[in-house]
């Protein structure tokens, strides 16, 4: 007959669980910074106009972000999420992840030079592509320029990225 009395055990346990669990479940949740626009560049440069006209003084630091979220009180937020589709995937996974951060009503801006020369365009002209090239932390060269490049691929952080070499 120990049964009955291993089974009322279980149950006592398994409630008092259920207890604890209500109860913890009851406390106040930690306020979520709600994001009205959020301004996405993807390097220091393209950040710096926003931190230096914009009062964003609420940071944030988000896991797997390299940058800090700036952040105004009345949401307006910049970040800067690396160049290159990995960079910008895992910076932007993060962020719309982030339990600390309320973006359901959120704008996104994405605001940069996309390789914009001064002489060409200026800060905050708009420009309409007919052809992508897709570097994505790397050169892609002309074999014919660059016989000693194999597949006419360089790293980004190669040594070789020089303008000598053919980039």
């Amino acid at each position: 007959m120990r049964h009955p009395r291993n089974v009322a055990t279980l149950v006592a346990l398994v409630v008092a669980l259920g207890l604890t669990l209500t109860a913890a479940s009851g406390a106040a949740a930690p306020e979520r910074l709600v994001v009205r626009v959020l301004v996405i560049t993807m390097f220091d440069a393209e950040t710096a106009p926003w931190l230096q006209h914009e009062s964003l003084p609420v940071t944030m630091q988000v896991p797997y972000v390299s940058e800090p979220l700036h952040c105004s009180a009345d949401g307006l937020c910049v970040a800067t999420i690396g160049e290159g589709k990995s960079n910008a995937v895992a910076s932007m996974t993060s962020l719309l992840d982030d339990p600390g951060l309320d973006i359901h009503s959120a704008y996104f801006l994405t605001a940069g030079i996309a390789g914009t020369s001064p002489s060409t365009g200026t800060l905050g002209f708009a420009a309409w592509a007919r052809w992508v090239v897709d570097w994505d932390l790397g050169h892609h060269l002309e074999p014919g320029s660059a016989p000693g490049v194999p597949h006419g691929y360089l790293p980004y952080a190669d040594q070789h990225t020089t303008s000598s070499g053919g980039c």
